[in-house]
């Protein structure tokens, strides 16, 4: 069945051209435009529109992301998206096709809203429709550059092995989450334990003089008295502005809107030194290897730089990359120029490219700078859980800080004016 495609070319003149040609599949639209001179710039198949969502559109996707989509994140956890792609992953190897695979799925995740989207996929896929147009059906589960990534492999063919590499990804999103145990246990330790520990000295002095006040009461039921008014005093606003920081900071972590500020922010956040240097490396890792294998099956540079943007999973990256445009006629760039441009890339790395540009072997050159990237970040990986480690001995600092502070202050505030009182000296 042939389809259309829109394409932008270059006529033997150097003058643009615009329109559309008939064929089966991209690779046969290239060809008859190529046969009649033209440097094809752009290839994009124009689908008719119709009433489902899940097949609206064309294997090149938008070049603006939507303020509102979840880009990085959804609703499911990533342990279950790992483990959700890791076998469909594994289905998809042993040769069942597409619908096969989320039929068998359907009973084998145990998420229900996951259950009804692997069933409505497999109706998508038995009906002739693309898989990552079936996904984006249900934006609340699976996030848009997952929805990125099978595009480009469908447009190229390695479906497998694009699933494989998402269940990596979210497995080791996981994992580095799980690295945060120790800083995490402190730092609410901290939270439940100073309020009660500081104005342990200051209770004590008050409950003293309490207890001279109070005949009835025992030296422990007034030391007891005291120390529960401080904490209601001081203790219980303290939790409260802190229960209300941390449900104002998670609606700022899943809002859909700022999840743009989130992604800037995440590549150059201080005090957890590496994680945004991993974020940084494996966004241009999975970037690099998409365009890898698109030009490699001899997908137009354009369109196989707009579908590789999709599949990186940080929105600030994949926003950089898709504000850079590919010229045409006069003004069509080589694509280490457009690497350039993004401002992502040192100048050696560039220059790798370029010379690979001249040598002919593009896409052996992007190999090994995927190479290099995935390199950095294993190196980005040990520093992480190096350096959480450090911020964990710093709340553990912060914390034994906090209850000195509070204790001796409570002491000396209280000691030398309560004993005078009690014992009647001007």
């Amino acid at each position: 069945m042939k389809r259309a495609y829109r394409y932008q070319a270059i006529d033997r003149a150097g003058r643009p051209r615009m329109g559309t040609v008939q064929a089966e599949n991209p690779l046969e639209a290239q060809r008859l435009l190529q046969a009649q001179g033209y440097l094809v710039q752009q290839l994009v198949e124009v689908r008719e529109p119709r009433t489902s969502s899940a097949v609206r559109g064309d294997p090149t996707p938008p070049t603006r992301v939507a303020a509102s989509l979840r880009w990085e994140s959804a609703d499911v956890n990533d342990r279950v998206l790992a483990l959700f792609f890791a076998q469909l992953a594994s289905f998809l190897k042993a040769g069942y096709t597409v619908a096969d695979a989320f039929e068998h799925l359907r009973h084998r995740v145990l998420d229900r809203r996951l259950q009804h989207a692997c069933a409505e996929l497999s109706r998508v896929a038995q009906r002739g429709g693309r898989l990552s147009e079936g996904m984006a059906q249900f934006p609340q589960l699976f996030p848009a550059f997952t929805i990125g990534a099978l595009r480009a492999a469908e447009v190229s063919g390695y479906l497998p092995d694009a699933a494989s590499r998402l269940a990596d990804y979210f497995e080791e999103r996981w994992r580095r989450r799980l690295w945060f145990w120790m800083p995490r246990l402190l730092l609410i330790n901290g939270i439940l334990v100073v309020p009660l520990l500081a104005p342990a000295s200051a209770a004590f002095v008050m409950g003293l003089k309490l207890y001279s006040e109070s005949p009835n009461l025992t030296p422990l039921e007034a030391v007891l008295r005291a120390w529960g008014a401080l904490v209601l005093r001081y203790g219980v606003p303290f939790w409260l502005i802190v229960l209300l920081l941390w449900l104002a900071g998670r609606w700022l972590m899943r809002s859909a809107r700022l999840e743009g500020w989130r992604s800037a922010v995440s590549l150059m956040v201080p005090y957890l030194w590496g994680y945004s240097d991993w974020i940084r490396a494996r966004a241009l890792q999975m970037f690099i290897e998409h365009l890898m294998r698109l030009m490699n099956a001899a997908l137009m540079p354009a369109t196989a730089w707009e579908l590789a943007a999709h599949a990186t999973p940080n929105r600030a990256i994949a926003e950089g990359l898709l504000r850079v445009k590919f010229g045409v006629g006069e003004r069509a760039e080589p694509i280490d120029a457009l690497i350039a441009r993004t401002g992502l890339f040192p100048p050696e790395e560039v220059a790798l490219l370029s010379t690979g540009m001249q040598t002919g072997d593009v896409v052996g050159m992007l190999g090994r700078l995927a190479q290099m990237y995935e390199a950095r970040c294993e190196q980005a990986a040990r520093l992480y859980r190096f350096s959480l480690v450090r911020f964990a001995v710093l709340l553990l600092i912060l914390t034994i800080g906090a209850n000195c502070i509070g204790f001796y202050r409570g002491y000396f505030d209280n000691l030398f004016q309560t004993v005078d009182e009690w014992m009647g000296t001007p």
